[in-house]
């Protein structure tokens, strides 16, 4: 009898490890979305700005097709990969659109309003991205943009993702870069021209 406790012990203890050696494994590829992250001093940007009203007017799974010759890569980690363009009328929308190959028909966009941003991400494949709060450094140098989740377990995979988002051309006229916030981490990432 006293054996087959020995046994019964052994068998529930190498059970209890192998499960716990599985749920370990199975929280590394897979990352809860809402779980806060410990935020870095260097990304305090201190953005003091104002709300903005924009409009996406376009999401899509694409990204340029040398997006990983041409990205903007956080120095720290996490290391985010971005890519901003403007365009200011419509031949530069339509070089940007093509650019990152989006298939779905052109939207309809004001230029003599407004201005276009392309925003290109990496988003999970279970845990696409909407894009949160949009506001101005108060310098109005910069749109700052803020990337939600919409999962609660996500994969670490890298799915492309663009978004354009329309402004109005006054708010616009001195934006230079674009700030993205994601999982509460701040990256700079300046404009890149691609209608040229």
């Amino acid at each position: 009898m006293l054996k087959f406790r020995t046994i019964s012990i052994v068998v529930l203890l190498l059970s209890a490890l192998t499960f716990a050696g599985c749920a370990s494994n199975h929280n590394e590829s897979i990352l809860p979305s809402d779980e806060p992250k410990p935020k870095q001093e260097e990304d305090n940007l201190a953005i003091e700005g104002k709300s903005v009203a924009t409009r996406v007017v376009a999401s899509e799974k694409v990204l340029p097709a040398n997006f990983q010759e041409v990205l903007s890569r956080r120095e720290i980690a996490p290391h985010y990969e971005y890519m901003a363009t403007k365009s200011t009328d419509e031949t530069q929308f339509e070089k940007a659109w093509s650019y990152y190959r989006f298939e779905e028909k052109q939207p309809e966009v004001n230029h003599d309003q407004n201005d276009t941003y392309f925003i290109g991400v990496h988003e999970s494949g279970t845990c696409p991205y909407e894009t949160g709060e949009v506001s101005l450094r108060a310098d109005g140098q910069a749109l700052v943009v803020m990337l939600v989740s919409t999962g609660s377990y996500c994969t670490a995979d890298a799915r492309p993702r663009t978004f354009v988002i329309e402004l109005n051309k006054e708010q616009s006229k001195a934006i230079r870069e674009v700030v993205i916030i994601e999982s509460d981490t701040e990256t700079i990432v300046p404009l890149s021209d691609v209608t040229s």
